[in-house]
């Protein structure tokens, strides 16, 4: 079970990532759609209905192993487009959409609170760990994530400090923001990574050993029990440190800022010109035969039938699908629809 929710947790992601994540979500809010988007909830939407075993929909998955699934095993608090704007969300993540209640509840069935369920919880931890190590990994080897100078313990290591830890967040209390900047200058002491990437054995050794040091000391220095697993406190802080490193050198990188621009303004021009095929009959051949269906059926509204469209493209198929609908195909010939 746990091994089937590694394999379907990310299933919802679409190209770009998070700020296409983002761009759907305020594209079907402002369009009506209450639920938005969400990657875990739309992961759970492709298995219980997009995907098919039976003619029904849906994968025909055990309910334990949908339960597995749900790293977050609640749904949205619905409050209006433009309320959400000024008001936090308590929980702004969630695992299903309203369209898939009946589904959702057949896998919480006599499951009771708000909580993930144990494989749940192992398949997040892991989750977890492999995006904070692996991420450092490509990131350091293609010059992002300047691992070398950080263990210096000079101007670069207190200007991410300064950055990530000293000023108020809504995701950190004050003493948490303390105790992640002390473990981070604890943590960078004792990097061994001590120069900039250039692929000798000597270094992959040495970013391999540091790597598989972090992945031991997570999986030993977690237990479990009857109430789910307990993991080690230097672990999770030593996974959290990665992924600020991962957020502040990539994610908010301001060196990519135009590059995000575009990727949101190709999922904006992709969501206009489907949503607008989506309200003509006429138009509905430019969808795939499944979501044409989904179309007749009405099912869903034309805004979700858009979404799935969307979020199911490859990142090269969206950039070519974006050209085609401008005029401008990248190859001489009809590339048709994607299937």
């Amino acid at each position: 079970m746990v091994e089937a929710a590694g394999l379907a947790h990310d299933l919802g992601h679409p190209p770009f990532g998070h700020i296409a994540e983002e761009t759907l979500n305020e594209l079907l809010r402002k369009n009506g759609e209450a639920d938005g988007y969400e990657g875990n909830a739309q992961s759970f939407r492709i298995v219980t209905r997009r995907e098919f075993r039976e003619a029904s929909g849906g994968l025909d998955l055990t309910r334990a192993t949908l339960n597995a699934i749900l790293k977050y095993p609640r749904l949205r608090s619905i409050t209006s487009y433009w309320l959400s704007r000024v008001l936090p969300q308590d929980h702004p993540k969630f695992g299903a959409y309203r369209s898939e209640i009946s589904q959702f509840r057949f896998a919480r069935f006599e499951t009771s609170g708000s909580e993930p369920c144990v494989e749940a919880q192992i398949m997040d931890w892991a989750d977890d760990i492999t995006y904070a190590v692996h991420d450092l990994e490509d990131f350091y080897r293609i010059g992002l994530i300047p691992l070398d100078r950080l263990s210096q313990l000079g101007a670069e290591t207190a200007n991410f400090i300064h950055a990530r830890f000293e000023s108020p967040r809504n995701d950190m209390t004050d003493g948490e923001r303390e105790h992640y900047a002390a473990a981070a200058l604890d943590w960078f002491a004792i990097n061994p990574v001590e120069e900039a990437y250039s692929g000798s054995r000597t270094q992959g050794a040495a970013l391999r050993g540091l790597a598989s040091s972090i992945i031991h000391n997570a999986i030993t220095g977690t237990t479990l029990d009857v109430k789910g697993i307990t993991k080690d406190s230097a672990s999770e802080d030593e996974v959290r440190l990665l992924k600020e490193l991962t957020w502040h050198y990539v994610i908010e990188n301001s060196r990519f800022a135009t590059e995000q621009f575009g990727k949101r303004k190709m999922i904006e021009t992709l969501f206009e010109v489907f949503s607008d095929a989506a309200s003509t009959p006429k138009q509905w051949k430019m969808f795939p035969i499944g979501l044409r269906e989904q179309l007749q059926e009405h099912s869903v509204s034309p805004a979700r039938c858009v979404a799935d469209y969307i979020s199911s493209l490859g990142e090269q198929r969206a950039v070519q699908l974006a050209s085609e609908l401008g005029g401008l195909p990248l190859d001489p010939v009809m590339t048709g629809v994607a299937i």
